[in-house]
């Protein structure tokens, strides 16, 4: 993998743009920090903070400061051999669109230490690199397990007269949308996420749904089997009931019955199919 040009944690003021008609020539992962609005398929969308972008070579790259700073961490870089250009697209990283993380600061880390060893002269400076942006690469398949959080502002508050207002409410429902992903054990009630807009439950229900094609009960139900469905795969010592009660059932009777009605399993059911992938995958290692 060849590093045309590395950044970490830059902060540009609000005049910040960047405007590439016919792409950069190589790719561009950016690991956005602070809320931005971006051109894709010739529409402006708000992507919340927290969100990485990666870009292929030839797509027009269209993005601006939405607030009075924008900070991201960014990565020119060009495949070297077949192996590295079907690490991408064997592990589905969406390019050329926005993608939401939860953990920014492992992910961004990466960065910062590609950038040391860039600059060390250590003798296996290029091999730790490499290694570092396979890793990388997974960090960022793994955050696809969550629906891109960009928005069109255009959605919602019709005949608004303050497209100012507009913008800061488009912002905080994203925001709130990541915690309940990065958080879903918590309980949850929309009333007290709507008074953190100081609007009604009722209005607030109806914009969760007409900026995110789903009703905020059911997307607090999917953040939470999702969590679920990780840890089943990867925390095996854990029981089906715990796990329940770690992202936020009381009921193991509920937990079982909401989890099916997501991934059409039974978590025990869900847990014995992940384990037996691995294991034959294991075996042919």
């Amino acid at each position: 993998m060849r590093i045309d040009a590395i950044g970490y944690n830059h902060k540009h003021n609000s005049k910040f743009l960047i405007n590439r008609p016919y792409g950069s020539g190589n790719y561009l992962l950016l690991l956005i920090k602070t809320s931005a609005i971006f051109r894709i398929s010739n529409e402006d969308i708000y992507v919340a903070p927290n969100s990485f972008l990666l870009y292929t070579p030839d797509y027009p790259q269209y993005y601006y400061a939405e607030t009075n700073t924008y900070i991201d961490d960014w990565l020119h870089f060009m495949p070297e051999n077949e192996n590295e250009t079907r690490l991408i697209s064997e592990l589905n990283i969406p390019v050329n669109k926005p993608v939401n993380v939860s953990d920014m600061e492992q992910i961004s880390s990466l960065i910062k230490y590609m950038i040391y060893e860039n600059n060390s002269g250590n003798c296996h400076y290029r091999k730790t690199i490499n290694c570092c942006f396979e890793i990388l690469m997974y960090k960022l398949s793994e955050a696809v397990s969550q629906e891109p959080k960009y928005l069109k502002p255009e959605l919602f508050m019709d005949n608004a007269s303050f497209p100012e207002q507009k913008v800061i409410i488009i912002r905080k429902m994203a925001e709130i949308r990541h915690t309940i992903y990065s958080f879903p054990g918590k309980e949850w009630r929309a009333k007290d996420m709507a008074r953190e807009l100081s609007i009604s439950e009722s209005y607030f229900q109806h914009l969760y749904k007409k900026i995110f094609g789903i009703s905020v009960n059911k997307d607090m139900m999917k953040a939470r089997a999702e969590k679920a469905a990780e840890m089943l795969t990867s925390e095996k010592n854990i029981t089906v009931k715990d796990i329940g009660i770690f992202v936020g059932y009381r009921s193991n009777s509920y937990f079982i019955r909401h989890f099916k009605s997501v991934y059409g399993f039974t978590p025990a059911e869900y847990r014995k199919i992940k384990v037996n992938d691995i294991y034959s995958i294991s075996e042919l290692v």
